[in-house]
C-alpha cells in the first residue's frame, strides 16, 4: 500500500488519507510463509477472481514491508528494502540476504529472473553461523518455535555451551543477515558470540498480558529443557541474556528458575512495580494509574499481586550470577536498577552493575559498546567456558577509578567472584 502520493503508480490515486485502485491494476505483493519464514512476492490483479500468481519465494529476506515492526532484531539489516520498479519495464532494483549472505544489489525481470549487481562477503574471512529453525515445547505443553545458531565449523561431537537471548517473536528473522558489530545493550552480537564457541538460542516467546513473565518462563524454560535433550550441549553451560521489555522477563526468570549458569540484563526493566508506579518519571508524571489498570486493584487491595510482580521480593531465591546494566539517563528510573543490585548484594549474591554516563538506552559511544561488550564476554566465558575471571568481577572497581581503570586483566590470585 503507498504511503503517500505519488507512490500508488499508474491506475491509483492517494486521496484523504486513502489510497484507491482501478480494477485493472496488477499489485505486487510482499509474501512470507509464516511456517519456514521464507520470503518473496506475489502479483494481483484487482479485477481477477484468480489467486495470486508467485513470482518468486524462498530462505531470503528481500522485503518484509509492515511486517518489520516489532518482528525483526538487533543487530540484523531487518526488514530489507522496498523493491524499486523501472518506469518502463517490468524490472526491478532490490536486495536480497540470508544468515549467510551479506545483503547484495539484484536486478530481477519481473521478479522472476535475478541478476547480482553486487556480491559482498564480508563475513568469508571468519567462522560465521548457520541458522536453524527448530520446533520446542514450551513448560506447560504448548509448541513454540526458535532460531538455533551454530558456528560455520559446529562439531556435533562436542559439547557448547548455550546464550538464550529473546525479546517477543524473534523467528520471522531466520534469514536475516545478523550484524557482526559490538553490542549496544543486553541484545547480544550473535557473531560475536557464535564465533567464539557458543550456540545462540532465540525463542518466540507469547505473552498473556495479565502475566507477562509466566509467558516468558514459560517459553524460556522449554526452550532450555529442549536444549538440554541436545547431544552438542552442555546442559550445564546455558546463559540468558534479555533487553528492555526482555530485561524485565529476565528479572522474573532468575527468581522463578534455577536452571542457568549465568543471565545478564539490560536496561533492568521493572524490578519493585510498587516503587517504579509511585517515583516521578523525568516529565514529573507517574505511572500509578497505568499500573492499578493493570492489576484492577489498587495496591492496597491486592498486595499479594503487586509482590508476585515485583522480581525485588523473591530475590531470595536468585541463585543464577546476575550482570546487570542500566544507565542514570535510561527512561526507566535507575533506581530499578540500583534496588536491585543492592538487595543481591545484601543477600550476598554474585551480582555486578555497568552504569554508562553517556548512555541512555542503550550505549552510543563506541569505546562504550567496545567496553560493553569486553565485559559481556569475560562474564558469560567465565561461568559458561570455565575462563580465569577478570578482576572487575572479583575485586570491582572503585567509583574514582571508572574511566581510568578497566579491570579487564584476569585475577590471577585465585580469587573467585
Amino acid at each position: 500500500t503507498p504511503d503517500k502520493a505519488g507512490e500508488g503508480g499508474a491506475g491509483a490515486v492517494y486521496r484523504n488519507g486513502k489510497t484507491f485502485y482501478d480494477c485493472k491494476v496488477r499489485l505486487v505483493l510482499t509474501a512470507v510463509n509464516m511456517g519456514n519464514k521464507d520470503n518473496g512476492f506475489y502479483a494481483l490483479s484487482l479485477g481477477s477472481k484468480a489467486r495470486p500468481e508467485l513470482l518468486c519465494m524462498g530462505p531470503y529476506v528481500f522485503y518484509l514491508g509492515a511486517l518489520k515492526y516489532g518482528v525483526t532484531f538487533w543487530g540484523s539489516h531487518s526488514a530489507g528494502c522496498k523493491p524499486l520498479k523501472a518506469r518502463d519495464a517490468n524490472t526491478w532494483l532490490l536486495t536480497r540476504q540470508s544468515s549467510k549472505e551479506a545483503p547484495n544489489y539484484y536486478i530481477a525481470k519481473g521478479l522472476k529472473e535475478f541478476k547480482a549487481l553486487t556480491t559482498l562477503n564480508p563475513h568469508k574471512d571468519y567462522n560465521w553461523l548457520q541458522a536453524e529453525l527448530v520446533t520446542f515445547r514450551q513448560q506447560d505443553g504448548s509448541y513454540s518455535k526458535g532460531i538455533l545458531y551454530k558456528p560455520e565449523n559446529f562439531d556435533s561431537t562436542k559439547k557448547y555451551p548455550v546464550l538464550i537471548n529473546y525479546y517477543e517473536q524473534l523467528t520471522l528473522c531466520l534469514n536475516n543477515y545478523p550484524v557482526a558489530d559490538y553490542a549496544a545493550n543486553a541484545h547480544i552480537s550473535v557473531p560475536w558470540f557464535v564465533s567464539r564457541g557458543y550456540l545462540v538460542f532465540l525463542p518466540d516467546i507469547y505473552y498473556n498480558k495479565k502475566y507477562l513473565g509466566e509467558g516468558a518462563l514459560n517459553a524460556v524454560e522449554g526452550a532450555a529443557s529442549w536444549l538440554a535433550r541436545q547431544p552438542y550441549v552442555d546442559s550445564t553451560k546455558m546463559g540468558i541474556a534479555g533487553h528492555s521489555f526482555g530485561g524485565s522477563m529476565t528479572n522474573y526468570i532468575v527468581t522463578h528458575s534455577t536452571h542457568f549458569a549465568a543471565a545478564f540484563c539490560g536496561a533492568a526493566g521493572n524490578s519493585d512495580i510498587i516503587s517504579r508506579s509511585l517515583l516521578p518519571l523525568d516529565d514529573g508524571s507517574v505511572q500509578l494509574r497505568q499500573y492499578e489498570q493493570e492489576f484492577q486493584h489498587t495496591i492496597w487491595e491486592t498486595p499479594e499481586k503487586w509482590n508476585e510482580a515485583s522480581p525485588i521480593m523473591s530475590i531470595d531465591k536468585v541463585v543464577t550470577p546476575y550482570l546487570i546494566f542500566h544507565n542514570k539517563m535510561e527512561g526507566v528510573q535507575f533506581q530499578q536498577a540500583t534496588e536491585l543490585f543492592v538487595a543481591l548484594r545484601r543477600l550476598d549474591k554474585k551480582v555486578w552493575l555497568l552504569q554508562y554516563d553517556e548512555g541512555g538506552h542503550s550505549v552510543y559511544k563506541r569505546r562504550d559498546c567496545r567496553d560493553l561488550t569486553i565485559r559481556i564476554t569475560q562474564f558469560f566465558d567465565h561461568y559458561l567456558k570455565g575462563a580465569p575471571p577478570p578482576i572487575w568481577m572479583t575485586t570491582g572497581i572503585r567509583a574514582e577509578l571508572k574511566g581510568k581503570v578497566t579491570g579487564y586483566e584476569f585475577d590471577t590470585t585465585g580469587r573467585q567472584p
